[in-house]
Protein backbone atom coordinates (compact mmCIF):
# COMPACT_ATOMS: atom_id res chain seq x y z
CA UNK A 1 0.00 0.00 0.00
CA UNK A 2 2.67 2.46 0.55
CA UNK A 3 4.68 1.66 -2.55
CA UNK A 4 1.44 2.18 -4.29
CA UNK A 5 0.42 5.02 -2.77
CA UNK A 6 4.05 6.59 -3.34
CA UNK A 7 3.72 5.75 -7.30
CA UNK A 8 0.41 7.38 -7.77
CA UNK A 9 0.08 9.32 -5.42
CA UNK A 10 0.49 12.82 -7.05
CA UNK A 11 -2.05 11.53 -9.91
CA UNK A 12 -4.40 11.46 -7.38
CA UNK A 13 -7.53 14.50 -6.81
CA UNK A 14 -7.19 15.73 -3.76
CA UNK A 15 -10.23 13.84 -1.39
CA UNK A 16 -9.03 10.84 -3.19
CA UNK A 17 -5.70 11.42 -2.14
CA UNK A 18 -6.61 12.00 1.68
CA UNK A 19 -8.31 8.88 1.70
CA UNK A 20 -5.84 6.75 0.26
CA UNK A 21 -3.43 8.54 2.83
CA UNK A 22 -5.67 7.42 6.11
CA UNK A 23 -5.58 4.08 4.64
CA UNK A 24 -1.89 3.86 4.44
CA UNK A 25 -1.49 5.71 8.04
CA UNK A 26 -3.91 2.70 9.49
CA UNK A 27 -2.04 0.25 7.76
CA UNK A 28 1.01 2.10 9.60
CA UNK A 29 -0.75 1.88 12.73
CA UNK A 30 -1.53 -1.42 12.73
CA UNK A 31 2.15 -2.30 11.68
CA UNK A 32 3.34 -0.47 14.23
CA UNK A 33 1.26 -2.13 17.65
CA UNK A 34 2.05 -5.15 16.21
CA UNK A 35 5.91 -4.59 16.62
CA UNK A 36 5.93 -2.76 20.03
CA UNK A 37 6.64 -5.31 22.76
CA UNK A 38 5.48 -4.34 26.86
CA UNK A 39 8.56 -5.79 28.89
CA UNK A 40 8.91 -4.69 32.67
CA UNK A 41 9.60 -1.25 33.31
CA UNK A 42 11.90 0.41 36.43
CA UNK A 43 9.66 1.79 39.16
CA UNK A 44 10.06 3.93 41.97
CA UNK A 45 8.52 3.51 45.13
CA UNK A 46 6.87 6.09 46.99
CA UNK A 47 5.97 5.91 50.49
CA UNK A 48 2.62 7.68 51.86
CA UNK A 49 -0.17 7.39 54.32
CA UNK A 50 -2.51 4.15 54.26
CA UNK A 51 -5.30 4.67 51.84
CA UNK A 52 -7.90 1.83 51.27
CA UNK A 53 -7.15 0.08 47.93
CA UNK A 54 -3.38 -0.11 48.56
CA UNK A 55 -1.84 -3.47 49.15
CA UNK A 56 1.41 -3.10 50.44
CA UNK A 57 2.19 -1.86 53.89
CA UNK A 58 5.99 -0.44 54.94
CA UNK A 59 6.03 -2.85 58.04
CA UNK A 60 8.91 -0.90 59.78
CA UNK A 61 7.82 2.68 59.38
CA UNK A 62 4.05 1.65 60.57
CA UNK A 63 5.18 -0.35 63.70
CA UNK A 64 7.95 2.90 64.42
CA UNK A 65 4.54 5.17 64.28
CA UNK A 66 2.77 2.95 66.55
CA UNK A 67 5.26 2.71 69.12
CA UNK A 68 4.07 3.85 72.42
CA UNK A 69 0.31 4.26 71.47
CA UNK A 70 -2.46 2.27 73.09
CA UNK A 71 -4.23 2.49 69.60
CA UNK A 72 -3.06 2.41 65.37
CA UNK A 73 -5.04 4.89 63.15
CA UNK A 74 -4.77 5.18 59.51
CA UNK A 75 -2.31 8.12 59.78
CA UNK A 76 -0.05 5.86 61.43
CA UNK A 77 0.24 3.01 58.71
CA UNK A 78 2.23 3.75 55.64
CA UNK A 79 1.68 2.11 52.21
CA UNK A 80 4.07 1.46 49.41
CA UNK A 81 3.24 2.15 45.99
CA UNK A 82 4.90 1.53 43.11
CA UNK A 83 5.03 3.69 40.39
CA UNK A 84 6.87 3.13 36.45
CA UNK A 85 9.97 5.59 36.06
CA UNK A 86 9.38 7.08 33.19
CA UNK A 87 12.51 7.85 29.84
CA UNK A 88 13.13 10.55 28.18
CA UNK A 89 13.60 10.24 24.55
CA UNK A 90 14.51 12.15 21.09
CA UNK A 91 14.71 10.79 17.91
CA UNK A 92 16.47 12.80 15.12
CA UNK A 93 15.65 11.47 11.61
CA UNK A 94 17.34 12.81 8.65
CA UNK A 95 15.21 13.76 5.44
CA UNK A 96 18.17 15.20 3.30
CA UNK A 97 18.47 14.23 -0.19
CA UNK A 98 19.21 10.21 0.49
CA UNK A 99 15.08 9.91 1.23
CA UNK A 100 11.74 9.57 -0.71
CA UNK A 101 8.52 9.12 0.15
CA UNK A 102 8.77 5.28 0.76
CA UNK A 103 11.50 5.58 3.00
CA UNK A 104 9.37 8.05 5.02
CA UNK A 105 6.94 6.02 5.18
CA UNK A 106 8.82 2.97 6.38
CA UNK A 107 10.61 5.61 9.33
CA UNK A 108 6.75 6.57 10.12
CA UNK A 109 6.39 2.71 11.01
CA UNK A 110 9.67 2.97 13.19
CA UNK A 111 8.33 6.60 14.81
CA UNK A 112 4.94 4.85 15.19
CA UNK A 113 6.22 2.46 17.36
CA UNK A 114 8.56 3.87 18.83
CA UNK A 115 5.42 6.16 20.34
CA UNK A 116 3.52 3.10 20.88
CA UNK A 117 6.40 1.85 23.25
CA UNK A 118 6.79 5.57 24.98
CA UNK A 119 3.35 6.69 25.62
CA UNK A 120 3.60 7.17 28.99
CA UNK A 121 7.01 8.61 28.62
CA UNK A 122 8.40 11.59 27.12
CA UNK A 123 9.68 11.72 23.46
CA UNK A 124 10.27 13.95 20.82
CA UNK A 125 10.84 13.50 17.13
CA UNK A 126 13.05 15.66 15.00
CA UNK A 127 13.62 15.93 11.11
CA UNK A 128 16.66 17.59 10.05
CA UNK A 129 18.25 18.53 6.69
CA UNK A 130 20.61 21.57 6.85
CA UNK A 131 17.85 23.08 9.28
CA UNK A 132 15.85 21.08 12.27
CA UNK A 133 12.91 20.99 12.90
CA UNK A 134 10.70 19.74 15.88
CA UNK A 135 7.71 18.01 14.52
CA UNK A 136 7.25 16.61 18.12
CA UNK A 137 7.59 19.08 21.22
CA UNK A 138 8.54 16.23 24.32
CA UNK A 139 6.66 18.34 26.71
CA UNK A 140 2.98 17.74 24.22
CA UNK A 141 0.83 14.55 23.94
CA UNK A 142 0.07 13.86 20.65
CA UNK A 143 -2.56 10.98 19.38
CA UNK A 144 -0.03 8.51 17.18
CA UNK A 145 -2.32 8.78 13.87
CA UNK A 146 -1.21 12.84 13.99
CA UNK A 147 2.39 12.25 14.51
CA UNK A 148 2.16 10.07 11.45
CA UNK A 149 0.23 11.76 9.02
CA UNK A 150 3.14 14.89 9.93
CA UNK A 151 5.51 12.68 9.31
CA UNK A 152 4.65 11.16 5.58
CA UNK A 153 3.83 15.30 4.81
CA UNK A 154 7.52 15.86 5.56
CA UNK A 155 9.54 17.77 2.47
CA UNK A 156 12.56 15.68 1.81
CA UNK A 157 15.91 16.57 0.10
CA UNK A 158 18.46 19.09 1.12
CA UNK A 159 21.74 19.09 2.92
CA UNK A 160 22.70 17.07 6.15
CA UNK A 161 23.47 19.30 9.46
CA UNK A 162 23.72 16.60 11.62
CA UNK A 163 25.08 18.84 14.71
CA UNK A 164 22.21 20.74 14.29
CA UNK A 165 19.78 18.21 14.66
CA UNK A 166 22.08 16.83 18.03
CA UNK A 167 21.85 20.28 19.20
CA UNK A 168 18.21 20.26 18.66
CA UNK A 169 17.47 17.11 20.77
CA UNK A 170 19.89 18.45 23.90
CA UNK A 171 17.65 21.13 24.11
CA UNK A 172 14.79 19.19 23.59
CA UNK A 173 16.02 16.81 26.98
CA UNK A 174 17.72 19.36 29.02
CA UNK A 175 15.39 22.28 28.71
CA UNK A 176 12.39 20.87 29.41
CA UNK A 177 11.30 21.08 33.32
CA UNK A 178 9.37 17.25 32.22
CA UNK A 179 12.25 15.68 30.84
CA UNK A 180 14.50 16.10 33.81
CA UNK A 181 12.78 14.41 36.28
CA UNK A 182 12.78 11.28 34.01
CA UNK A 183 14.88 8.05 34.81
CA UNK A 184 17.53 7.95 32.06
CA UNK A 185 17.53 11.09 29.10
CA UNK A 186 18.46 8.90 25.28
CA UNK A 187 19.04 10.53 21.81
CA UNK A 188 18.35 8.36 18.97
CA UNK A 189 19.60 9.89 15.57
CA UNK A 190 18.79 8.25 12.16
CA UNK A 191 21.11 9.36 9.52
CA UNK A 192 23.64 8.13 6.79
CA UNK A 193 26.46 9.90 8.66
CA UNK A 194 27.26 11.69 5.34
CA UNK A 195 28.26 15.00 6.70
CA UNK A 196 27.13 17.73 3.64
CA UNK A 197 26.94 21.62 6.01
CA UNK A 198 27.30 22.49 9.38
CA UNK A 199 30.71 21.52 12.33
CA UNK A 200 31.62 18.38 13.12
CA UNK A 201 29.51 16.77 15.35
CA UNK A 202 31.48 14.25 17.55
CA UNK A 203 31.68 17.12 20.26
CA UNK A 204 28.03 17.65 20.67
CA UNK A 205 27.20 13.76 20.84
CA UNK A 206 30.00 13.24 23.80
CA UNK A 207 27.18 15.70 25.96
CA UNK A 208 24.40 13.37 25.36
CA UNK A 209 23.74 10.87 28.50
CA UNK A 210 23.36 8.12 25.90
CA UNK A 211 22.89 8.60 21.66
CA UNK A 212 22.21 5.46 19.72
CA UNK A 213 22.99 6.13 16.06
CA UNK A 214 21.32 4.10 13.19
CA UNK A 215 23.23 4.27 9.90
CA UNK A 216 20.39 3.86 7.43
CA UNK A 217 21.65 2.68 3.75
CA UNK A 218 21.80 3.59 0.40
CA UNK A 219 24.32 5.71 -1.17
CA UNK A 220 27.07 7.66 0.37
CA UNK A 221 27.58 6.42 4.18
CA UNK A 222 30.17 7.41 6.98
CA UNK A 223 30.37 4.30 8.96
CA UNK A 224 33.51 5.61 10.93
CA UNK A 225 31.41 8.60 12.07
CA UNK A 226 28.31 6.38 12.76
CA UNK A 227 30.79 4.79 15.05
CA UNK A 228 32.38 7.20 16.88
CA UNK A 229 29.53 9.25 17.23
CA UNK A 230 27.68 6.16 19.32
CA UNK A 231 30.74 5.38 20.84
CA UNK A 232 31.60 8.99 22.75
CA UNK A 233 27.45 9.73 23.39
CA UNK A 234 27.77 5.60 25.01
CA UNK A 235 25.19 4.40 23.31
CA UNK A 236 24.38 1.81 20.71
CA UNK A 237 25.55 1.64 16.84
CA UNK A 238 23.69 -0.31 14.82
CA UNK A 239 23.62 0.15 10.76
CA UNK A 240 20.84 -1.38 9.01
CA UNK A 241 20.49 -3.20 5.93
CA UNK A 242 17.05 -2.00 4.77
CA UNK A 243 14.57 1.07 5.70
CA UNK A 244 12.50 -2.28 6.90
CA UNK A 245 14.58 -2.95 9.83
CA UNK A 246 14.44 0.42 10.86
CA UNK A 247 11.59 -0.77 13.65
CA UNK A 248 14.21 -2.07 15.90
CA UNK A 249 14.23 1.23 16.96
CA UNK A 250 11.66 1.15 19.35
CA UNK A 251 13.34 -2.20 20.74
CA UNK A 252 16.82 -0.15 21.79
CA UNK A 253 15.34 2.06 24.13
Amino acid sequence: MIKFYSKIGATLDKNTKETVKWAVIRSILALSRGIVGTGLRPSITIRKPFNPGMNEIDLEMTLENYYGKKHLDYNDIISLEKKPKKFAVTLMLDVSNSMNFEKISIAAIAIASLSYKLQNDYYSIISFNENAEIIKPINKDWRVEKLVDKILNLKTGGLTNINQALEKGLEELNASSISKNARRRTGILVTDGWVTEGPDPKETAKKFERLHVIEIPPGCVDDELCYKMAKLGKGRYIKVRDFFELTRIAKIV
